[in-house]
């Protein structure tokens, strides 16, 4: 059948994630993607991560990533860079993590997606999750799981902050709890939900439960 031009130019694109184990648990690897399937102008990628999974050295599963990225795009003229670190360590009734990711306004990677460019987010829970024997319950667990998003110089943009008082999941799957939730949002300009209201800007939160 007849070829249609949808207007995209031709180009080629090419997407490389090399890894290697340096360590029992210890692996390093590399990102790097060129190409901008949107554009003729230049669009690449390079970084590299770190990635630790050992259950030997805390006691528990202990996990850790960490990456460094940048990006260089011609259509706009400027390099951009983001990172990441995240951790995680899991016992028998306990769970902790935190994880933090942060990107430059100018991070701008044609083969994939940034959600809050120009913004930093910090992320955190700790989770207790006891076991009962003999019992229909699976496990209780008790939570708390506070995440904040800031711009780069560190004003908040949004945050929530939950808290599972209490919460139960069953042999069946069955799941109850008990979640309180405090949310904040940072309007930079008026907000028209429907017609004829408008939101002045200014900072906002709200809970539920």
């Amino acid at each position: 059948g007849p070829v249609v031009n949808s207007g995209v130019p031709s180009g080629d694109l090419y997407v490389a994630r090399p890894s290697l184990n340096v360590a029992e648990g210890v692996a390093v690897g590399g990102f790097l993607t060129q190409g901008n399937p949107l554009s003729r102008q230049t669009n690449s990628v390079t970084g590299a991560d770190v990635r630790i999974n050992r259950n030997d050295w805390l006691p528990g599963n202990f996990s850790l990533n960490t990456y460094l990225l940048r990006s260089s795009d011609d259509l706009i003229g400027d390099r951009g860079y983001a990172y990441g670190l995240e951790g995680r360590l899991r016992t028998t009734n306990w769970n902790f993590a935190f994880n933090h990711l942060s990107t430059q306004a100018s991070f701008m990677p044609a083969l994939g997606f940034v959600r809050r460019p120009g913004e930093r987010m910090y992320d955190a829970e700790v989770r207790w999750e006891p076991r009962p024997t003999d019992s229909e319950v699976r496990y209780w667990f008790f939570e708390f799981e506070p995440r904040v998003w800031t711009d780069v110089s560190g004003d908040t943009q949004t945050f929530q902050i939950g808290t599972t008082f209490f919460g139960m999941r069953l042999h069946s799957g069955d799941e109850f709890s008990l979640r309180h939730f405090w949310n904040g949002d940072l309007l930079t300009q008026p907000f028209s939900p429907v017609a004829g209201t408008v939101i002045p800007a200014g900072r906002y939160d709200w809970q539920s439960l």
